[in-house]
This record gives structure tokens, sequence and C-alpha cells, in this order.
């Protein structure tokens, strides 16, 4: 390994969208060596830590170095059902390293893996459920030891909003510092809007979506033939936009 000899390390095997990741994880280090291999496709990537350096002194975790963004500055507490928020854990599962904000009373679980995120060394998620106008709103927020390690984890999340999305019912739009989705103008049900941006070693995910007003007993028996609409799409963008120039003012700008 160019970076030096790692002992009492983990071994991750993941397979996703017909790709086989493998990852050497290292406590107090991170990743220091991951590639993946597409089943069919001859593709892939490769990647070793040539080169790392110990932080010392005040934990990262640190609000002063984290400018989080509460839930409370983007929605108001009166108009959410249902809630999850808080710093971001890193737990060994079954052989994987997952990154996770667990909410117990909620009985709620956000997680992700390093196959997504790399190996951030510190992140905030969180995720609420609005009403008046229904929406619900998901965003995490990651800090990385390098730009290089934040914008190889962009480029996962890139890769798979483009996966997921349709194409004939969304536009996928590069940015300075990343990239949007939002929904065509045309009859799609539920508007979802998604921006991913990274700047120097920080990252962040934001993720809209328009949901329908609460359904009435009659709703529920015309569902089978029924296509559900948003309660309201502006507002439900109109708190896209908003969440997307806090994040970038509070987390990105901030020293």
């Amino acid at each position: 390994m160019p970076a030096g000899e790692f002992n009492d390390c983990f071994f991750l095997e993941e397979e996703w969208a017909g790709t086989t990741f493998e990852t050497w994880f290292c406590p107090k280090v991170g990743i220091v060596s991951e590639k993946g291999d597409h089943h069919g496709t001859p593709y892939g990537f490769r990647k070793v830590l040539i080169q790392y350096q110990l932080n010392s002194g005040q934990a990262v975790s640190d609000p002063h170095k984290m400018p989080y963004v509460g839930l409370a500055e983007l929605v108001p507490p009166d108009k959410v059902r249902e809630r999850c928020e808080g710093e971001i854990q890193i737990i060994q599962e079954y052989g994987k390293i997952i990154y996770a904000v667990t909410c117990d009373d909620a009985k709620i679980r956000m997680s992700h893996t390093s196959s997504l995120v790399g190996g951030p060394h510190a992140g905030y998620a969180a995720y609420a459920d609005a009403l008046s106008p229904h929406v619900t709103i998901w965003y995490s927020m990651w800090l990385y030891d390098n730009p290089a390690q934040a914008a190889m984890a962009k480029l996962h999340w890139e890769n798979l909003v483009r996966y997921y999305l349709d194409p004939a019912s969304y536009h996928v739009i590069p940015e300075p510092d990343g990239s949007v989705a939002t929904p065509k103008e045309k009859e799609f049900g539920l508007p979802y809007w998604k921006r991913v941006l990274q700047k120097g070693n920080r990252l962040a995910v934001i993720e809209v979506e328009a949901m329908p007003a609460p359904l009435t007993l009659e709703d529920i028996k015309q569902f089978p033939g029924k296509k559900l609409q948003p309660e309201d799409e502006a507002a439900a963008k109109a708190l896209f936009e908003k969440a997307s120039r806090v994040i970038e003012k509070r987390f990105f700008e901030a020293k």
C-alpha cells in the first residue's frame, strides 16, 4: 500500500447495480483501498490511499467545525408529524460499515453504505414528513478528509440519481458544484427534486417530494383507479430551493 502498512482492518464486500464493490476500512484512518468491477460490461474502478494525516485536538464533530443545518431551520416544528435527525454514527453490521442515524422514538433509521458515501469522518442527516402542505424532505451533509474523497462520493450520488430516475419524467442538470434533478413539465404524479453539491471536502444531498393531501375513506375506496396528485407542488419546490440556499450558505460557506 503506498500510504504504508495497516493492521486490524475490515474487509467489506457489497453488490449493487450489477457491480461488486470491495473495500478495506481501517479504524482511525478510514478507507485505504476500494475497487468495483461490473459483472457484465468490462469496466470498474480502483482506489488506494497514497497519503493521510491523523487529526488531533478538537473532535471533528465539534459544532463549530461542522455547521450543520437542523430541521427547525427549514420546516416549522408544529407542521412536522414525523421526523428524524442527528449526527452520523459509524456502525459495523454483518461485516459492513454503515453510516446511520437512528431515532428510536420515531422508529426510524436512516443508513448509508460505504459504497455510496465513501469514507467520511463526520456527517449529519435529517428527514421530515410535514403537513399543510404535505411534503417530505431528506438531506445529509458530509465532511471528508480531502476534496478528492468528497468528489468521488458526489459521483456515486449522481450515478444513483441517473440509475433510479426515469429520464422520460426527469431532467438531470449539471451545475457548477454538482447536479440537480427536476421533474419535467408533464403529468407525472408526485414530483420530486434532488440536488447534489460538493465544495472542497464537504458534500450535501437534498431531496424533497411533494405529497398528496391526507386521504379520506372515499379516496381509499377509489385508489385503484386514481392517480395521486400533489397537495401543493409550488410549496414543495419552494422548500427544496430554500433548503438548497440555507445549506449552501450555512454548511458550505462557514469557515
